[in-house]
Parts: structure tokens; sequence; C-alpha cells
């Protein structure tokens, strides 16, 4: 014959479980989406895939989950702006590449800044001389100054698929996270 005696302690901390369970799919949610946030603004937007000129982009980078952990309706969010609606208006852009063509006129005005890898090359228009022949290369000081401008009709942005990478990251961590959401709600 088998017995099983369950103490009142035993129960009160199966309760305390059981509670800490219902909670488990929000806290694996948020911490989650925590870790997306922060891969794609640290890995991600810091060389690996998009190189961070003003950090602008990476800064708008945030987590939101939202929705009801008893109906089941869960959603978990990471991009520009998703918690407080300040989307970069050229996240979407890097994020799955495209052709950008001017709105008001014939041509879009790429201004040329002093620190650059280059500061004239080919075919580059100085807003003082006119057009600028052959090339320079020097690097010369970091400096907000325009020292010429460049006319073209479009200009072709490359796919950083820095969303689709991020998320490959985390699912390979995604176990790990589980175990950590399991713990934090358990304890």
């Amino acid at each position: 014959m088998i017995e099983y005696r369950i103490s009142d302690r035993d129960i009160a901390n199966f309760r305390k479980m059981m509670n800490g369970a219902k909670k488990l799919p929000a806290r694996f949610m948020v911490d989650i989406s925590a870790r997306a946030e922060t891969i794609m603004k640290q890995n991600k937007l810091s060389g690996q895939i998009l190189h961070r000129r003003t950090g602008a982009l990476a800064s708008s980078i945030q987590s939101f989950v939202t929705g009801d952990y008893k109906n089941g309706t869960l959603r978990g969010v990471v991009g520009s702006g998703v918690r407080t609606g300040g989307r970069l208006p050229y996240a979407n852009i890097h994020a799955t590449g495209g052709i950008i063509r001017p709105k008001n006129g014939k041509y879009l005005a790429i201004p040329i800044r002093a620190g650059g890898d280059f500061a004239i090359s080919s075919g580059m228009w100085n807003y003082k001389t006119g057009p600028k022949r052959g090339t320079a290369k020097k690097r010369i000081s970091h400096s907000s100054k325009i020292l010429s401008w460049r006319f073209v009709k479009q200009v072709r942005i490359p796919k950083r698929d820095y969303v689709t990478a991020t998320m490959n990251d985390v699912k390979l961590e995604a176990e790990a996270i589980f175990k950590q959401s399991v713990e934090k709600v358990m304890t």
C-alpha cells in the first residue's frame, strides 16, 4: 500500500506555483521581447548589419507587449517607436530596402559633409565652385559643414534586414529565456 500526504504548506506552495503558471506566458513574452530589443540595439544596429551614424535608429527601438494572458491574446512587438509612437521614417527602408526618388523635383540633393571617408569625389558638385573633377580620398576632421552636394535621380537602399536577423538570434535563445521566465514567476 502507498500512502500520500500533502501538508498545508505543500498546498500553499502548489497554489502559488499555479498562480505563477498563469502569469508565465505574459512573463515569457515580456522577457523575449526585451531580449529582442537588446539584440537589435546592441548587435544589429551597432555595426553588425547597419553601421551607426547618429544612433537615432537604435535609440528608437522599443519593445511592447499587449493583450490579455487570461484570454490567450498576447502580442509582443519590437521595432522603431512601437511604445511611444515615435517611429523613424527611415526605419522601414533600412530593413526592407528600396529606391528613394525625389518628391518635389528632378533630383535628390545629397549633402557631402566633412569627416567622411572622402570629401569630394568624381561627379560631385561644390556649391561655390561648380563641378569637381578627380577624387580626393583624404579623411578630414569630423564636422557638420557641408562641402558639396551630389544630385541624383534616385538612390537604391540595400536590404539590411536587422529585424529577421534579430528574430533568428532570439530563436536560438528562446529555451534559455523561457527557463528564466519560469524561475521569475515561480519564485
